[in-house]
């Protein structure tokens, strides 16, 4: 037992009760809860299930009596976070997630969650009592910043650590108390000696599944949890006003009656221990053989961070003080002590052997599962080569098109240019004027190819040419020189007297009289008619050619 002296400022100044998991806090946070005094207790309340139910806290009242008996725990008259609960709309906003655990080291005040614990207090309807489990390496910054008295509530290592093997949350939990970012030198070593690996997500619950799913050895599992008891046990040697030994109080009237005495001096009264049975257990030299050359290894990697040996030797003596006494030998005749004490030891043994097997097999299916996954992430990676290769390959067949596109654009517009010029060529007064000649030449280049004239040129051109080959057959001058022509072009010769022949103009021969033609044919010209053959005639007797006409 340890006491400091010191008394707290007043008698309404909060009461923490620190300590591990498993070491009977919830005894004592039910006695202090029946006290006649008016305490006003809560139970964890940093607990990670308050925090997941702060928008919607009547979930807070879910948990009651079927999880203590799981947890061997004594039976509660009102439901575990029942104190939290009154004042969870006022308090619960200031729970942060980072309080629980991740701080679980850290000496800041702010980030220890002192503004949490202040509003516990300030809500509390009677003197606070906080029991909590997971702040015994935090009683310095609590005590320096909210005051109050401080005490620690330890058991003996080996039945604890097997206490807190009844399921799989508490040893998940030690764990990522261990993986908390912020941590003393030894907890970086004790991660560095065993298995123990930083969880990829923040979310809590998150987290606790994934170390739940990653168990450690009986001996990795041992290990951490012993380190974590010696190190709440130098912090509250050296800042708790008052240590209680749950298995001297068990087992020692005169203990529980100093522990009253002390606890009176410091001002907290109106709690009784009469009631205390802790779970004890005795083992055998095996037994002792695991847990000694562990707690061997541990007690190196503490010399090494810088722990004194000197407080490791009051840590030893301190737990042989008030180690349990043997448990009484059964009365029950029929019980041989040897053979019950040589049973337990190979449940134990069997236990820890289940243990370590199934984190082999834990191990093993992680290590085989972070193969396939660098298996899978290898093929992600060549299908992402292969897809990046593609669109590369896209992305240059886009840009290749989009460049015939432009020049097609450009083309486009360039013809839309002509057309439009060609549009306002047709609208034009010349291109009307012109078009009978165009008519002409287009008739007479198909007459000449083809002895066919255009369907469309049929009718006007019909007039034309027929207007013109009667003139012919009328006139010999113009025989005689349509004649040459057709003499130095046969070919011409032939469609011209073709189309004549086709019109009946002509019997299949062009024919030039001797004589002129008769000058009832000349009478038979239209006015105009006669004035361009008179002009004619003048030109050609100018040429000495018109008498023969005449």
């Amino acid at each position: 037992m340890n006491s400091v002296n010191e008394k707290t400022a007043g008698t309404l100044s909060p009461v923490f009760i620190h300590s591990l998991f498993r070491a009977g806090s919830t005894y004592l946070f039910n006695q202090f809860r029946h006290s006649p005094n008016g305490y006003w207790c809560y139970q964890e309340p940093l607990h990670e299930y308050p925090y997941f139910c702060r928008n919607d806290r009547e979930k807070i009242l879910d948990i009651r009596n079927t999880a203590s008996l799981s947890l061997r725990h004594p039976l509660l008259d009102a439901p575990y976070f029942q104190e939290l609960y009154q004042v969870s709309e006022i308090c619960l906003p200031k729970l942060k997630s980072s309080y629980i655990y991740t701080a679980y080291f850290s000496k800041n005040a702010e980030e220890a969650g002192t503004d949490y614990f202040r509003a516990l207090i300030n809500a509390a309807q009677g003197r606070t009592v906080i029991q909590e489990c997971r702040t015994s390496s935090r009683i310095s910054v609590l005590r320096e910043n909210l005051g109050g008295t401080h005490l620690y509530l330890w058991r003996n290592p080996w039945d604890q650590w097997w206490s807190l093997n009844i399921n799989d949350y508490f040893p998940a939990i030690l764990q990522l108390i261990a993986a908390a970012p912020i941590s003393p030198e030894v907890i970086r070593r004790l991660k560095d000696e065993t298995s123990i690996n930083a969880c990829p997500t923040q979310e809590i619950n998150e987290q606790i599944e994934w170390y739940r799913s990653r168990p450690l050895s009986s001996e990795e599992s041992y290990l951490t949890f012993y380190i974590l008891w010696c190190l709440s046990l130098i912090e509250a040697l050296s800042h708790a006003n008052l240590l209680l030994n749950i298995d001297k109080l068990s087992e020692s009237p005169e203990y529980a009656a100093k522990l009253a005495a002390s606890m009176h001096e410091l001002g907290v009264d109106g709690v009784k221990f009469d009631n205390c049975r802790i779970p004890q257990t005795q083992y055998t030299t095996e037994d002792a053989s695991f847990f000694r050359s562990t707690e061997d290894k541990a007690h190196g990697l503490l010399l090494l961070s810088g722990i004194p040996q000197s407080t490791l030797d009051d840590l030893t003596q301190l737990r042989l003080t008030f180690a349990p006494r043997a448990p009484v030998e059964s009365e029950t005749p029929s019980l041989d002590r040897a053979d019950v004490l040589r049973d337990a030891s190979r449940a134990r043994s069997l236990a820890r052997s289940t243990n370590d097997n199934l984190a082999k097999a834990c191990a093993h299916h992680w290590k085989e599962l972070a193969k396939r996954e660098s298996n899978w992430s290898e093929q992600l990676d060549r299908a992402n080569q292969t897809a990046q290769q593609i669109q590369s390959r896209a992305d240059q067949r886009i840009e290749e098109l989009q460049r015939q596109l432009e020049e097609l654009e450009g083309k486009a517009h360039l013809w839309w240019l002509r057309s439009n010029e060609l549009d306002n060529v047709y609208a034009s007064r010349a291109w009307r004027m012109t078009a009978p000649a165009r008519c002409i030449a287009a008739a007479t280049k198909s007459l000449i190819l083809t002895g066919r004239v255009p369907t469309a040129a049929h009718k006007p051109l019909r007039v034309l040419i027929t207007q013109s080959l009667k003139l012919y057959t009328r006139i010999p001058f113009v025989q005689r020189q349509v004649k040459k022509l057709m003499d130095r072009n046969p070919y011409l010769r032939n469609r011209i007297l073709g189309y004549a022949t086709n019109q009946g103009i002509v019997n299949g021969q062009f024919t030039i009289p001797k004589k002129t033609a008769p000058a009832h044919e000349l009478a038979m010209l239209s006015p105009r008619g006669r004035e361009i053959f008179d002009e004619i005639l003048n030109a050609l007797s100018k040429r000495n050619i018109g008498k023969e006409i005449k």
